[in-house]
């Protein structure tokens, strides 16, 4: 089967088995095939030929070098992982060659919080002489 078939069918699955939403099945379609136009020669080529550990992790060290965010590179990582799901699912793969890759590690940001200005205001808001703002 082509590729373009396998990522077709892909998007199918995210939408119908998976049910996740329009957005990140096209987040994650987009991704597949950013994988896809790295590969050389990928017309005559089996999927499974491929969708190799080292083919994935190079994708995503490039796009790393590229300026991509640690964030985006987890996301592209999250959408291969699927699409190797998928493939398993199918048959195609023998085994997911991204079982045992390791996500890596985001930085955590910090909460916002409000100013004390904001927080005032914020008190300030209900009107405490009428039911509804002494509720409130």
């Amino acid at each position: 089967m082509s590729l373009e078939r396998w990522v077709s069918g892909f998007t199918h699955y995210l939408a119908v088995e998976r049910r996740v939403s329009l957005h990140t099945q096209r987040v994650y379609e987009r991704d597949v095939r950013a994988w896809l136009q790295t590969l050389p020669q990928r017309s005559s080529v089996e999927v499974t030929a491929l969708l190799t550990r080292d083919n994935v992790v190079k994708f995503l060290a490039q796009s790393r070098a590229a300026g991509l965010s640690p964030r985006s590179v987890a996301r592209r990582m999250a959408g291969l992982r699927a699409f190797c799901r998928y493939l398993k699912q199918e048959e195609v793969l023998p085994v997911d060659p991204l079982l045992d890759l390791q996500t890596p590690r985001l930085p955590q940001r910090l909460p916002h919080f409000l100013s004390l200005d904001e927080v005032d205001r914020l008190l300030r808001q209900p009107r405490v002489e009428t039911p509804r703002g002494h509720r409130d």
